[in-house]
């Protein structure tokens, strides 16, 4: 397998931590802001479309912004203070609010969690259902003492616009494969920037390539209402698309991977990424397409009915599987840059699996005389012959490299030498595959 430059895990890491502290949410000031941000490390473009758009049953809301929020008691004293805080301190697109409230009151408009550590804010969203409120700690509950509360939610919606950050980098072929991320959660490092900081990089290791066979599309967007938008208005692209991959929770310590392939779960991508991660040293998890709530992303949206675009999904620890997930605890502190890097190498060792992907049919009436043709392998154990044997073996014109070189229990790139003399030597020819 190829390594890769560690400068790339510097770069994811100086990324993350440009990120993480700005407060986003799915339309607004804070996703506008980190698109910018990201613009400075690949140069993607930003696709804007207008509150009030309808896309299938789904509108364009408006944009939110968040400016102040707080909860005092009777005497003044900050009890509850945002900018003091965690950005998941107020619930997601809470409406603004001013006014004194009991304590019963207060607590219909407060979200905690009791399996989660004392002073961890959970993550609360009211996405599409006008509401105000606050995420807190046990901790901060317990100070909630007395009987009535002064609060204040300083916040607005105005018409703007839904955005994604696209980036497309074009191959031989118009054949199209996404990388996809979501970009909308405030403050929380694993769900979701480690995908958004990984794609990134890995655009940029394709972007670098000197040749290309398909082409890459990278689309960053709001989680699930973004898939959906970015469809509807650009119903074209999806003619072209052969399979893509989203990245969700790629930069925890888990040492198992997960990856959930696509609804037809046979696509050029999905078998690429399995015979990456089967060569990869870790162990991991394979999944046949789902659709559960509470362990889907934009996967899940992709695939739908009426969309059908075969995206799969690359985790590192599934997503609600870990006690930090949507809380204040999955920081910087919780991801690991190493993590972070050895993701990028499996799903980078899968790109190359891909371009490098092709069906060979022999010319050869019986097995091939090595040394008379001058190209016998210079064996200094019986594993070097395992390519050889496989290729000369396999090589039916229906077998596909990848297809033979999971038969072999090998990765793709011990192929690429005994190709190369075999076509020389004309005892091997590539069958296109690739015609737009």
């Amino acid at each position: 397998m190829f390594e890769l430059d560690i400068n790339y895990q510097r770069m994811m890491w100086e990324l993350m931590t440009r990120l993480f502290p700005i407060h986003r949410s799915i339309l607004g000031p804070g996703y506008k802001e980190s698109l910018k941000i990201i613009k400075e490390y690949l140069p993607i473009k930003t696709l804007e479309y207008k509150t009030g758009t309808k896309c299938g049953s789904w509108k364009i809301p408006k944009e939110w912004n968040l400016t102040e929020a707080y909860i005092e008691d009777m005497n003044g004293k900050k009890l509850i203070n945002y900018s003091e805080s965690s950005n998941l301190q107020v619930c997601q697109r809470s409406i603004a609010f001013k006014g004194i409230v009991s304590k019963n009151e207060l607590f219909k408009h407060l979200y905690w969690k009791e399996d989660i550590d004392d002073d961890a804010i959970p993550a609360s969203i009211s996405y599409y259902k006008p509401n105000w409120g606050f995420s807190v700690s046990k901790r901060q509950m317990r100070k909630l003492n007395g009987d009535k509360f002064k609060v204040v939610i300083k916040s607005n919606f105005y018409d703007g616009f839904l955005r994604i950050g696209e980036f497309l980098i074009e191959g031989d072929s118009s054949k199209e494969i996404i990388i996809d991320s979501y970009l909308c959660h405030p403050s929380l490092a694993n769900d979701n920037l480690s995908g958004v900081v990984v794609a990134v990089a890995l655009m940029d290791l394709i972007y670098k390539m000197s040749q290309r066979k398909y082409s890459y599309r990278l689309i960053l967007t709001p989680e699930t209402i973004g898939p959906i938008v970015y469809f509807h208005q650009n119903p074209n692209f999806k003619k072209n698309v052969i399979g893509g991959i989203t990245l969700v929770c790629v930069g925890d310590s888990n040492p198992n991977y997960y990856f959930r392939k696509s609804r037809p779960g046979d696509t050029l991508v999905d078998k690429a990424v399995l015979h990456s991660l089967r060569h990869s040293g870790y162990n991991f998890t394979v999944e046949n397409f789902s659709v559960s709530t509470g362990t889907s992303g934009n996967e899940k949206a992709y695939n739908s009915l009426g969309i059908e675009i075969p995206v799969s999904s690359f985790r590192r620890s599934t997503i609600g599987s870990y006690k930090e997930h949507l809380t204040s605890k999955d920081d910087l502190d919780f991801v690991k840059k190493e993590c972070l890097f050895d993701s990028l190498k499996i799903l980078y060792n899968a790109i190359l699996a891909i371009e490098n992907e092709a069906i060979y049919k022999h010319t050869y009436i019986g097995e091939p005389f090595l040394t008379g043709l001058g190209i016998y392998p210079e064996v200094k154990k019986a594993e070097d012959r395992i390519a050889w044997d496989f290729i000369i073996a396999f090589s039916d014109g229906k077998n596909s490299l990848i297809d033979i070189a999971e038969k072999a229990g090998i990765f793709i790139d011990k192929f690429f030498i005994p190709i190369k003399k075999l076509t020389e030597k004309k005892q091997l020819v590539k069958i296109n595959t690739n015609k737009d």
